[in-house]
């Protein structure tokens, strides 16, 4: 099972630590190792400090010289071991500032090193906090649910979050858009034909078209015609009512 952050991060601040303690160890290390070298050094010039005043009284006494003269070699031994003492006691000091220097150098690259780690491991975690959140995007489908959940990362000082909730809720937009322009296109379309079908119904001539009245009159005429072509007896003229007028002769 994959690590949280925080516990990756807690991780990375503990080896962090140990990897100071560490350092600091080494450091303290190497300074003990200083300051016995040190007192090593220092002892044996003592022993040869003590070991030349046994010997110097003898050597003079070969060579002739006392009083005066032995007191100042004497002095001058004293003052050889003192001068020692001291380049000593400045290698030592000199060897413990390098040792510090490289230390804390050591340290900071340490620190450094830590703190990239720690901003990587950040950015990480924040590129996959991201990628899930896109990934929740695509359930809020409408504008009153996309708009509810800008609101929520606006109270939760998301920020950094809200421009792909936008962009979301533009899509959104988009989508409704599109469906809107395809029904509006799709309804126009059909009227368009119905209009042009019932326009072309009304303005097409009938198979057969209804008769005018002079057409229907020229028939009635045609028909009584061929009736009465079949009739070859002719009817007698009727006699007229009109009386002839009488003519008057003369008697």
């Amino acid at each position: 099972m994959a690590k949280s952050f925080r516990q990756r991060l807690a991780d990375l601040d503990k080896q962090h630590k140990t990897d100071l303690a560490n350092k600091e160890k080494d450091r303290a290390a190497a300074h003990a190792k200083v300051n016995a070298e040190l007192t090593d050094t220092q002892r044996q010039a003592y022993i040869g400090r003590m070991q030349q005043q046994k010997d110097i009284p003898n050597q003079l006494r070969q060579m002739g010289i006392s009083g005066g003269g032995s007191e100042t070699t004497l002095l001058g031994a004293e003052t050889n071991y003192q001068n020692r003492r001291a380049l000593n006691e400045k290698s030592a000091m000199a060897r413990r500032s390098e040792i510090d220097r490289s230390a804390d150098e050591d340290l900071r690259i340490l620190k450094s090193t830590h703190t990239d780690r720690r901003l990587a491991l950040q950015q990480q975690a924040d590129q996959e906090e991201l990628d899930t959140y896109k990934g929740t995007l695509a359930r809020f489908g409408s504008l009153d649910e996309i708009n509810k959940e800008i609101r929520r990362l606006r109270k939760l000082g998301r920020d950094d979050l809200i421009p792909y909730a936008q962009l979301q809720k533009q899509a959104i937009i988009d989508k409704e858009k599109s469906a809107s322009a395809t029904s509006s296109s799709s309804g126009g379309s059909s009227g368009r034909s119905s209009s042009r079908s019932s326009t072309a119904s009304s303005t097409k001539p009938s198979s057969k078209p209804k008769p005018s009245f002079w057409g229907q009159f020229r028939a009635m005429l045609q028909k009584a015609a061929k009736a009465n072509k079949g009739n070859t007896r002719r009817s007698k003229p009727r006699r007229s009512n009109i009386s002839r007028p009488k003519r008057f002769y003369g008697r």
